[in-house]
């Protein structure tokens, strides 16, 4: 039965000129919204119109009943709308909107509930084999009997069988049963067998050696929903090298996505963003999403430092200025200190000149130990200053160096989108995706970034810029933290690495319409 207070859209099919004829695909979408639908309730029991409405050329209330009489027509309906997801046609004339059924790009709404008066079986069996209706849960169609003028009421199978079936009658103002003339027809799919359309992309989907037999975090995934909704799962793979695939100038779709508008497929899997990227929204849907990730640039990492330079890792810039700063300072003044003592007795020879008291603060700063100690008590003071500042910066140095040494240090590289701009680097990715993407991003450097973007279908031939450091990879960060650990990782050690900057992205699963 339809649900309580369902609210139903009337379209008359005619072979009239009606003055909605001059809309076409171009403007649909700015087209405002026809007048208010007509309610129209069908529940069991309750009786229609008998006989029904005579099929009309001309369209008495245009609140009420939108003439069609050619496909065109169609797009000046406003579907999906909020308050109207039932659509009541009845066909004088059936070309229009099989016409209409059977192009995959116009607009439609997969997820309405269709009543179709006028039609033969054959007919409605060709509006649910259309590109339309095989992805439509809810068809019904109303066939008068020429014997008994009952009306069976036939209604789609989608997943559950071919064609269509009688589920119901309409005699003398009743349904003879109260059956649902809108099962849920998604939430058991009595062990159809659904077409998932997937390529091999690591850790989300793994080929087995076998053939088409797959695993991986993805294939999993459809595993679970195939016991949930009782349905068992077929895949196949997009032409070699079209990956997800990409928009052509004549609106067409190649790869998954195309294999998905042409119903090769009822699925799609393949570590799959949730976006409108290139208006993907007006052929494919998506599930909620079941995972979040970043997109990454992963670019090759630098050459460890040797290990020579580790001697003077241990202090910075400015500290090491402060001692050298220190040996041109404290010097003079430890000549001053031992000539000043002369004045009130003897002080050792090695301390009257400048060279011999520069060498004797260098040697306290390298903790050597001195043969010759300052006589006078003011001399041997600043000496104990001196060996106290020594024993503090040695300890220190010692430390730190122990620990710069047992570990390897790399050169800080490219970090940020504008140091990735500036580095000139080519930004290499699986298609045009992330191209698009960077394309319409407010940032600057990305939209910069769009225009050194190489697109690979090949992921060995891709990688090889990377390795030879010439350009960085962009995809999801999971697959990159998968494809180091896996191929550029030896000994704990990484060839490879990910740069910082990234971007939220969700994952989800594609499928066509409404259907599953």
């Amino acid at each position: 039965m339809a649900a309580k207070g369902m609210t139903f859209l009337l379209l008359t099919v005619s072979l009239a000129s009606p003055s909605s004829a001059n809309l076409t695909k171009e403007n649909f979408y700015s087209t405002q919204p026809p007048s208010p639908p007509l309610p129209q309730s069908l529940m069991a029991g309750q009786k229609l119109p008998s006989p029904l409405p005579p099929l009309r050329t001309r369209a008495a209330e245009s609140s009420v009943v939108v003439e069609v009489a050619a496909p065109e027509d169609f797009y000046g309906l406003l579907w999906e709308a909020s308050k109207c997801r039932g659509y009541i046609f009845l066909l004088q004339e059936p070309s229009p909107l099989l016409d209409f059924v059977a192009a995959s790009e116009d607009p439609w709404d997969f997820g309405g509930r269709y009543v179709i008066v006028g039609a033969s079986k054959e007919q409605l069996e060709e509006v649910t084999r259309s590109p339309k209706g095989v992805k439509t849960e809810h068809i019904l169609g109303l066939i008068r009997s020429a014997k008994t003028h009952d009306w069976k009421v036939y209604m789609n199978l989608l997943f559950w069988g071919p064609g269509v079936e009688v589920v119901n009658r309409w005699h003398r103002g009743a349904f003879t049963s109260a059956s649902d003339l809108f099962p849920d027809k998604v939430s058991d799919l009595k062990g159809a067998t659904i077409k998932i359309v997937t390529f091999g992309f690591a850790p989300h989907v793994v080929n087995r050696e076998e053939g088409l037999q797959k695993y991986g975090r993805d294939v999993e995934l459809i595993q679970t929903l195939a016991q949930v909704l009782n349905f068992s799962a077929s895949f196949r793979e997009p032409p070699r090298g079209e990956l997800w695939g990409a928009k052509l100038e004549n609106g067409s779709w190649t790869g998954l996505v195309g294999a998905l508008a042409r119903n090769e497929g009822q699925l799609g899997v393949a570590n799959i963003f949730l976006s409108d990227n290139n208006n993907r929204r007006l052929v494919q849907d998506f599930t909620q999403p079941y995972d979040a990730d970043m997109s990454c640039f992963m670019a090759r990492s630098a050459p460890p430092l040797p290990r020579w330079q580790s001697l003077a890792l241990p202090f910075t810039f400015e500290v090491w200025m402060a001692v050298l700063l220190g040996v041109l300072v404290l010097s003079p003044v430890l000549l001053w200190l031992a000539r000043g003592s002369e004045v009130s007795g003897e002080e050792v020879t090695g301390l009257k000149t400048l060279s011999s008291a520069g060498l004797y603060y260098w040697g306290v700063l390298l903790r050597v130990s001195q043969a010759r100690v300052p006589v006078r008590p003011s001399t041997q003071i600043f000496v104990a200053f001196l060996w106290i500042c020594s024993v503090i910066l040695t300890v220190g140095y010692s430390s730190n160096l122990t620990a710069f040494l047992t570990v390897s240090r790399t050169p800080s590289g490219v970090e940020t989108f504008s140091q990735l701009y500036a580095s000139r680097q080519e930004v290499i990715g699986m298609g045009t995706f992330f191209k698009i993407s960077m394309i319409s991003s407010r940032n600057k450097y990305l939209n910069g970034l769009a225009d050194r973007y190489a697109s690979y279908s090949d992921f060995g031939q891709a990688l090889l810029p990377v390795k030879e450091g010439k350009g960085v990879f962009i995809e999801s960060r999971k697959y990159l933290e998968y494809l180091i650990n896996t191929q550029f990782t030896n000994r704990g050690s990484s060839s490879m690495r990910i740069i910082k900057v990234s971007r939220l992205v969700l994952h989800g699963i594609e499928n066509q319409g409404n259907g599953v």
